[in-house]
């Protein structure tokens, strides 16, 4: 093969290979991603589990965007002073307001630099359970932009009809 041949062959090579790698690349799942989901749901099985708390702002800000944030701590703040019970009253990492956890899976999707959707699938009192999690990756770490469990958004519940 002469020198144009090799260089044709060469760049032929380079503009298929590029797309896969890059394709590769966009794939692969930021560890933080995954690790941030285990810290949440890590806190589920087992006997007397107390699962991952929200009893403060602080504690939502922790796990979620703040898009999804701010309307749960509106909430929160409004029926405080009102003397009623938030919309969210159960657990919305589980779906329940009662669990009793057992074989926790957690997979992350790379959909982007700063965005993956998470897995989440456990058996909860013998059920199955599958929750799908909305990451976006912010400033001070990866955050909940959205959750959906049992075809069920987590912020349809604070969407006013």
């Amino acid at each position: 093969m002469n020198r144009i041949g090799a260089a044709l062959t060469t760049l032929a090579l380079l503009a298929f290979a590029s797309p896969l790698a890059i394709a590769a690349e966009s794939a692969k799942s930021d560890p933080a991603a995954k690790a941030f989901l285990h810290d949440i749901y890590d806190r589920y099985p087992g006997k007397n589990a107390k699962g991952t708390l929200l009893t403060s702002n602080a504690d939502i800000n922790r796990y979620f965007a703040p898009e999804l944030a701010m309307p749960i701590i509106a909430d929160r703040t409004i029926a405080q002073k009102v003397g009623d019970i938030p919309t969210l009253a159960g657990d919305p990492f589980i779906n329940a307001q009662e669990w009793t956890v057992d074989k926790l899976d957690i997979s992350v999707q790379q959909q982007g630099k700063d965005k993956a959707i998470g897995t989440v699938k456990f058996i909860n009192r013998g059920k199955p359970q599958t929750v799908i999690v909305e990451l976006v990756k912010m400033p001070n770490g990866w955050r909940i932009h959205d959750l959906t469990a049992r075809g069920e958004k987590l912020s349809a519940l604070f969407i006013k009809k």
